[in-house]
């Protein structure tokens, strides 16, 4: 892996190398540090002003049982890591490399979701989704939902005052960060048959939602709209 300049594509960087595939990248809020995830099951934490070896590492190589699917998410206060495949979905402490939250779930599908600004993350299996608060001293999750689906979809507001999610049976739920109260619902369908929504997006307005669906269609939803 390494930095590169979108525009040139000169390098920015030294490469960072970390056995195995690697299969997720990020980077925390500020910048200053550096997530990737192999499939050999490690996660290295990188400082941007030093890549030649990890300021931790998170987990152990297991070359009998690789990982090939995961997401790793920072905090907003670049402090800790998500790190989320459907085995487990963990946070953990960047500085001392203990466990802060085991979520004791096993995700599916999107796996899980962390807002831009690192501050809400969202852990789906199945129908289910938890939502943690990363600025609370609370270990406990802010709610638990069940969507009515599984859960294929998910995406934050701007703002980080809602949630939303979109199932493989059509549902779309919008719900209230805070407390889990649900401010809309849709549900979707192509003639006579209910779509399965794969993708979800909001405007920065958060006036309108786009859900893309496996059949190949592309709904534009208003959220000002009085009828579901």
């Amino acid at each position: 892996a390494g930095i590169y300049n979108l525009q040139t594509g000169e390098s920015l960087s030294e490469k960072i190398a970390h056995s195995g595939l690697i299969n997720a990248i990020t980077q925390s809020p500020d910048g200053s540090k550096i997530a990737t995830s192999s499939n050999l099951g490690t996660v290295n934490i990188w400082d941007r002003s030093n890549l030649k070896s990890p300021i931790r590492v998170i987990g152990s190589e297991n070359t009998s049982n690789r990982v090939d699917l995961q997401k790793v998410h920072f905090t907003s206060d670049g402090k800790a890591v998500w790190v989320s495949n459907p085995k487990e979905s963990k946070k953990w402490d960047i500085s001392t490399g203990e466990i802060l939250i085991d979520s004791q779930t096993y995700p599916t599908k999107s796996l899980s979701i962390t807002s831009v600004d690192g501050s809400y993350t969202a852990i789906t299996r199945w129908p289910r989704l938890k939502l943690y608060n990363n600025n609370s001293t609370s270990n406990d999750p802010v709610f638990l939902k069940h969507a009515g689906g599984r859960i294929d979809a998910v995406c934050f507001s701007k703002d980080n005052e809602h949630v939303v999610v979109g199932t493989a049976n059509g549902h779309i739920r919008v719900w209230s960060t805070s407390d889990g109260t649900t401010k809309k619902s849709f549900r979707l369908r192509f003639g006579t048959l209910t779509e399965n929504i794969d993708s979800i997006t909001v405007n920065d307005e958060f006036t309108q939602i786009a859900a893309g669906c496996k059949s190949g269609q592309l709904y534009l939803l208003d959220l000002n709209d009085k009828d579901d």
